[in-house]
């Protein structure tokens, strides 16, 4: 059997990352820890209309995030600001939050694609996100997603602008 790849990041910064795909981080079939206050800011998936997944992009991956670990200023000209899932696991949980990130497309949080689950539990958020097109915090698109929110887990704040409208999501 083949061992898939497991990057721990404890009390880390990833930032002023650029790239087509996961400005900060691409995980693909592997698994991403986050843990105490880690902080992934002011990455760019860019270079592409395509381009997504600002701080992180998982295809096949688990991400499981936590302790206090921010998402935060991050941008995508896709979807995707903060964190791009295909056919991914995604866990918040702790105190982590996803704010402040923009999308040019979708999911200014967060965007599930392509049979995604999002678990969020404790004091999770997401918030204060921006997307251009659908779901200032988060996008689910397509088939065979899965979102469930627990504790005090809270999607507040975001919104879309279209045309220089603003709708609060």
């Amino acid at each position: 059997t083949c061992a898939l790849p497991i990057l721990t990041l404890t009390d880390v910064v990833v930032r002023s990352g650029k790239a087509v795909r996961g400005g900060g981080i691409l995980v693909s079939g592997g698994t991403l820890h986050t843990l105490g206050k880690t902080r992934l800011y002011g990455n760019k998936a860019e270079g592409d209309p395509g381009a997504s997944g600002g701080a992180i992009y998982s295809v096949y991956g688990v991400l499981d995030i936590g302790g206090s670990t921010t998402i935060q200023g991050n941008s995508a000209t896709g979807n995707g600001g903060g964190i791009e899932a295909i056919r991914s696991e995604v866990l918040l949980s702790g105190a982590a939050a996803v704010r402040g990130n923009i999308a040019g497309v979708a999911g200014g949080g967060i965007h599930l694609g392509g049979g995604s689950t999002l678990t969020m539990l404790s004091t999770t958020t997401i918030a204060r996100n921006e997307a251009f097109d659908v779901g200032g915090g988060l996008a689910v698109e397509g088939a065979m997603n899965q979102v469930t929110l627990a504790g005090h887990a809270s999607v507040r704040r975001n919104r879309t602008t279209e045309d220089r409208k603003s709708t609060r999501l």
